[in-house]
């Protein structure tokens, strides 16, 4: 999943009415310009599991006639790893295609843009003295 995840999270995104009334937050950018934003009112907590969307647009250099992807993650905190459970792209055209994805959990990577997700939605609460 994270390899396959990391990819298309380089080029990831969503559609228009959802950039619309979704407040991304910029998480990581590529050395390519590309850019990964996750959702903060989609995160779903279930005990150690996350589930959150994730946007990645494409970098100066992508040939893949892509405009943005938007991925449904799940992220266990308690065994650091991750699923991509549904992926959308939304083409140059503006045509959209969403496909559901295997939802096969694998460990998360240091330096990659889930690492980052990990570390913003998994961090324990601070503690006040």
């Amino acid at each position: 999943m994270n390899g396959f995840l990391i990819g298309f999270a380089l080029l990831a995104g969503t559609a228009q009415g959802d950039r619309d009334r979704t407040q991304w937050v910029h998480v990581q950018e590529g050395e390519s310009g590309a850019r990964s934003y996750y959702d903060p009112a989609s995160v779903r907590r279930d005990q150690d599991k996350v589930r959150l969307r994730l946007r990645a647009v494409p970098g100066r250099s992508s040939t893949t006639g892509t405009r943005e992807y938007v991925a449904l993650e799940e992220i266990d905190c308690a065994a650091r790893t991750a699923a991509t459970l549904e992926l959308t792209a939304t083409l140059r055209n503006g045509r959209r295609q969403t496909v559901p994805m295997p939802g096969k959990a694998e460990p998360i990577n240091p330096g990659t843009v889930v690492a980052a997700l990990y570390d913003l939605v998994c961090a324990p609460p601070a503690t006040t003295s």
